[in-house]
């Protein structure tokens, strides 16, 4: 074979190997989040492949990620895309993910294993997403709880998102803690609009 024709062979060969070698770090990163059950399968493959959809929150996220703002506070419906969103951006560079239930379930902890997380994903020094805020059970409690994670990762400058279905002055008039406020007044927030994904995912499946 010509010398020409051997460096293409080796150079396909070489784009490849990247290629899988991206694919399985990428698999590692999602698989070592927690984020068993939050995405569907498509959208897991999507991500692996780093062939999402470009939406809204995607692009918010993506400029997010740019710059330098520890917090960002993503709002916005059911179905927006917040979620894989995030599960992306895991996958681009690490990180970790919990529900704001299991968030409220590791600051009600006194002692233990459970304690010990509740220090250790204030301490994180990758991303943390925090995901569906507004559906944890006792409010007060709560916020109390997402004060001292905001405080001490936004004092610390390691990034957090935070998602909610609500809008913002909803977000803010639910969680009325003046230390709080303060705090997410240094946050970048997105609202995101538009129609639910899932909705057209099912329509789009339906007509094929």
């Amino acid at each position: 074979m010509p010398k020409e024709g051997r460096d293409e062979v080796f150079e396909a060969a070489e784009r490849e190997h990247e290629q899988r070698e991206k694919f399985y770090e990428r698999n590692m990163r999602l698989r070592n989040a927690g984020l068993e059950g939050t995405v569907t399968d498509d959208d897991h493959r999507r991500i692996m492949r780093n062939q999402l959809e470009e939406t809204q929150c995607l692009q918010m996220l993506r400029g997010w990620l740019k710059g330098d703002a520890p917090l960002f506070v993503l709002l916005g419906p059911t179905g927006r895309g917040k979620t894989v969103a995030c599960a992306w951006a895991i996958a681009e560079s690490g990180g970790r993910y919990m529900t704001a239930k299991k968030l409220e379930r590791l600051f009600l902890a006194q002692y233990g294993v459970a304690l010990d997380e509740q220090d250790q994903t204030m301490q994180y020094q990758g991303l943390l997403v925090v995901d569906d805020v507004g559906t944890e059970l006792k409010r007060d409690q709560f916020t109390s709880s997402l004060y001292e994670l905001v405080n001490a990762r936004q004092g610390a400058g390691r990034r957090t998102v935070i998602t909610s279905n609500m809008g913002r002055k909803e977000f803010e008039g639910r969680y009325r803690d003046a230390r709080l406020l303060s705090r997410l007044k240094r946050a970048e927030f997105a609202q995101i609009a538009g129609s639910d994904l899932r909705e057209k995912d099912r329509k789009d499946k339906r007509e094929k």
